[in-house]
C-alpha cells in the first residue's frame, strides 16, 4: 500500500524522535510547514497542502542525508504528483534501453504503442483543464525520470 506524504513525514519524525521544530530544522522548512505536511492541510488556510516539486526534492535529500531511506520519486508519488506506475516502470530494468539502443536512437518500450492508441482514443474526451493536468503530470514524470538517470550517472562516475 502506498504511503501518503503525511505518513512519510510523520514516520520520519517518529523514527528519529524529532519534534516538529527539530524536524523543520533538519528538513530546512518551518515548524508550520512540517505541521502542514503532516496534516495534509495548509494550517493557515485550511486548504489541501500542495508542496512544490523543488521542496519535495529538498525533503528527499534532507531525509536521505539524515539516514531515512526515501527517494524523490517515492515522495512525488506520496504527494500525488507522480503515478506509482511511472516509478515502477522506470525501476523495471527490462524496460531500460541499452547504451547501444540509445546510440541508434531506439527507445522501443514494450506495450507503448498499445498505451498510446488507448490514450489517443480518450484524449478527445478530456476537457481543456484535464488535458493541462495530463501535460503537467507528464512534465513531472519526465523530470523525475531525468533526475533518476542523472543520479545513476553520478553514481557510476563515483564507482
Amino acid at each position: 500500500m502506498e504511503r501518503s506524504l503525511s505518513q512519510i513525514v510523520t514516520e520520519f519524525r517518529d523514527r528519529y524522535h524529532l519534534s516538529k521544530a527539530k524536524a523543520g530544522q533538519v528538513l530546512g522548512v518551518s515548524t508550520l510547514y512540517v505541521r502542514s505536511l503532516e496534516e495534509g492541510v495548509d494550517v493557515r488556510t485550511g486548504l489541501p497542502f500542495n508542496p512544490r516539486e523543488a521542496t519535495i526534492r529538498q525533503l528527499a535529500a534532507k531525509m536521505t542525508e539524515f539516514g531515512y531511506p526515501v527517494t524523490f520519486e517515492e515522495l512525488m508519488v506520496a504527494a500525488g504528483k507522480l503515478p506509482q506506475e511511472a516509478v515502477d516502470f522506470h525501476q523495471d530494468k527490462a524496460h531500460e534501453p541499452t547504451d547501444e539502443d540509445l546510440e541508434r536512437g531506439e527507445l522501443a518500450i514494450p506495450g507503448l504503442d498499445d498505451l498510446a492508441a488507448e490514450s489517443d482514443a480518450h484524449w478527445n474526451e478530456l476537457t481543456p483543464d484535464e488535458k493541462r493536468q495530463v501535460r503537467g503530470a507528464l512534465a513531472i514524470a519526465a523530470k523525475a525520470v531525468i533526475a533518476a538517470i542523472m543520479s545513476g550517472k553520478k553514481q557510476r562516475k563515483l564507482e
